[in-house]
């Protein structure tokens, strides 16, 4: 695998001027349990220079939606770029056949004053999310006092909590602008500034004129340097024109998700059932985290340590909750 490292940059009044900040093996910059976030991100530094991710941001920000400033990461040699973007903790629910809007909310906002609640209507089934957009953490006991609450008059078919949860694009950045309005003033601005950027643009079939629904692609007259392709949209910015930047391979997403509505009760392991290799998983974790506890490779699942923190639900997991499951087991009180 390439190198991975941050972008920083020294902004002349013509181009960028890269430098590179060293990889930090201790870095802990994500902590989401995707492979593909710890393959490309875990061990980046975040810039101490943030000057390049202000001016990726200000070339995006108004053709995007960002609950937090996205951070910018470019793989060395190939010109590979990689935006991480952080979503805010969100609880989202589905409540079977017909609901009270009011009833609900209100029970909401006792437990989550000043939260954000959309709700989207189907037929039978309504979705409801809760979320701060201040970036305000939901705990795990949260979660579980709403379940409980609303679990006691209405009959839910999804609650999650999901937490840690970001947004990857990575590939070749590239803007692109409505074929239709900007072709002619992207050629004209090329034209008179002598550019040798490359441009095409999606033709109507039938007229071969420039498509009302296509677009114009703007690119460096070599290669495909993200830096290049910044100076291009920034360019373009302060002639007045606005476009989207796009990521021509592939996106993802990473979170760690809790099930409540399917949760099994002291299931450590996640295999489907509550025993004693629950409690010996969960005194592992406790006793050797680096290599049982949660996000290790042969560790607790996030999920896992949900079900297994019986004793003071919401509290974390410990011995006691080791114990709490050996109890249930043997039934004893």
């Amino acid at each position: 695998m390439k190198k991975l490292r941050l972008l920083t940059a020294a902004v002349t009044s013509s181009m960028l001027a890269f430098s590179t900040i060293p990889l930090c093996a201790n870095a802990n910059y994500i902590s989401g349990d995707s492979k593909y976030v710890d393959e490309y991100i875990k061990n980046a530094v975040p810039a101490e220079n943030e000057e390049i991710t202000d001016r990726f941001y200000s070339a995006i920000k108004n053709t995007g939606y960002f609950e937090n400033k996205p951070q910018f990461y470019i793989i060395e040699n190939i010109g590979w770029l990689i935006m991480v973007s952080k979503r805010n903790d969100l609880i989202s629910f589905r409540i079977n056949g017909q609901d009270n809007y009011n009833e609900i909310s209100a029970i909401v906002y006792q437990i989550f004053p000043d939260c954000d609640l959309t709700a989207s209507e189907a037929v039978n089934n309504n979705r409801f999310n809760i979320k701060y957009s201040d970036g305000t953490e939901i705990t795990e006991a949260q979660a579980r006092e709403l379940y409980a609450a609303l679990g006691e008059k209405y009959e839910f078919s999804n609650f999650e909590l999901i937490k840690d949860w970001y947004e990857i694009k990575d590939g070749t950045g590239l803007t692109q602008y409505t074929s239709k309005y900007f072709l002619e003033p992207i050629k004209q601005y090329v034209a008179e500034n002598d550019l040798d950027w490359r441009i095409s643009y999606t033709k109507d079939p039938e007229t071969g004129e420039p498509s009302e629904h296509g677009y114009v692609r703007v690119r460096p007259a070599e290669g495909d340097d993200p830096a290049e392709y910044l100076n291009i949209e920034l360019s373009l910015n302060e002639a007045g024109i606005y476009g989207d930047l796009v990521f021509l391979d592939k996106s993802n997403s990473t979170s760690n998700t809790i099930d409540l509505l399917n949760a099994v009760e002291g299931d450590a392991n996640l295999d489907g059932e509550m025993n004693m290799a629950d409690a010996v998983f969960t005194m592992q974790a406790v006793s050797n985290p680096d290599k049982y506890g949660i996000g290790s490779e042969e560790g607790l699942s996030v999920q896992g340590a949900f079900n297994a923190d019986l004793y003071e639900p919401g509290s974390g997991i410990t011995n006691a909750d080791a114990l709490a499951i050996q109890r249930k087991m043997l039934n004893i009180e």
